[in-house]
């Protein structure tokens, strides 16, 4: 459709990087009335029952107190949670809003940059070393879930960037079928892996060298794992490159407006961003290129974008509520933006772009519509 419902309450109970499941059918934030991008608290869940009947009642997911982030599988069975003190744990969903006892995928105080696959059962993320000058290169790993349900030993696929700051940097990509993973390596190049028929992983292939820390702020993936982009702190503007086996065509811009919020669809094929004239634009891949940007409205200097296919979602800032829009892809063009709320903070589009979720710092309560 090309027009939202009216907001149903889904808690309230505040929190912050909210995640909703490919299908809107359940949702997932940090508990906290704070904020910031570092502070914790424990995961919370609703599960959708219907128009009618709205939300279930919110519930923490047991044994992830002092949780950063969180991210739910496609069909929302499991989380992936984020601790600064014990590591990545996963939750499985019992029924419909009950979640069993987080269990350990991997142990740690200096992981980051996570990312879960699709179906909830491999993960990639970066292991930093202790402080110390110069910083020694991280580690990235590889771990799949066995056929039992136990997590195995991780499995390291490369050294990362030295450089790179915790919580700055996004220096590491895993598309959502579990078919490529990209990062910065320790020589500042962004390579990346591909999955082979066999299950094991290819050698690396070079998307692009950097003399020195590129500095990337934004690096993702495609929902199949052939179209990169990403947005480096000094910004070249957006960069973007397609895949062929494991060949990565010559990197592009999208865009070379300076930007520090961007975001790219599932297919591949829709980039927005937020530039430093306080302009959000969007722009979309006819096949042979991009087209002309068109401006949407207008954002502060850090907005907060999500994107699916057909949805685009965003906030002027991202540290504190503010106005939430979201415009609709239909028949061929980008219809008329829609204002859902003049406090929103943390914005969640479903995959399927027909659950827009967000909190709203004005009454500290969590909504949704479809």
């Amino acid at each position: 459709g090309s027009t939202w419902g009216s907001p149903q309450e889904v808690s309230s109970k505040f929190g912050r990087a909210l995640t909703v499941s490919d299908g809107g059918r359940v949702a997932a934030w940090i508990r906290t009335n704070k904020t910031s991008w570092y502070s914790s608290g424990p995961v919370r869940t609703a599960g959708y029952k219907s128009a009618k009947k709205g939300w279930t009642p919110s519930a923490a997911i047991p044994g992830t107190t002092e949780s950063t982030n969180v991210q739910l599988s496609s069909n929302g069975n499991r989380a992936l949670i984020e601790s600064g003190t014990t590591g990545y744990l996963m939750a499985v969903r019992d029924t419909s809003n009950t979640w069993l006892t987080a269990v350990s995928v991997v142990s740690g105080t200096n992981l980051g940059n996570g990312v879960m696959s699709g179906n909830g059962t491999s993960l990639v993320y970066i292991e930093r070393g202790p402080d110390a000058y110069p910083s020694p290169p991280g580690k990235v790993y590889y771990v799949s879930q066995n056929a039992d349900g136990t997590w195995p030993a991780p499995t390291q696929i490369g050294q990362a960037n030295p450089d790179a700051l915790y919580g700055v940097n996004n220096e590491l990509a895993y598309s959502k079928d579990g078919s490529t993973i990209a990062w910065v390596d320790e020589t500042y190049a962004l390579r990346s892996i591909t999955r082979n028929d066999d299950g094991s992983w290819s050698a690396p292939s070079l998307l692009k060298q950097y003399g020195s820390d590129p500095d990337l702020r934004i690096l993702k993936l495609s929902a199949n794992g052939t179209r990169v982009m990403w947005v480096r702190g000094d910004s070249d503007g957006i960069l973007t490159s397609t895949r062929t086996g494991t060949t990565w065509a010559p990197a592009s811009n999208v865009t070379v407006d300076e930007t520090y919020s961007a975001a790219m669809s599932p297919n591949g094929v829709n980039m927005a961003w937020g530039n430093t004239d306080g302009q959000m634009l969007v722009s979309r891949y006819n096949g042979t290129k991009w087209v002309k940007p068109k401006v949407l409205g207008s954002v502060g200097y850090y907005p907060t974008i999500t994107l699916t296919d057909k949805t685009l979602a965003w906030t002027s800032n991202e540290s504190k509520g503010s106005a939430l829009r979201t415009v609709i892809w239909k028949g061929g063009k980008w219809q008329s933006t829609v204002k859902h709320s003049s406090t929103g903070f943390s914005p969640a589009v479903s995959y399927d772009g027909m659950t827009l979720a967000w909190a709203s710092t004005g009454n500290k309560r969590i909504y949704s519509v479809k």
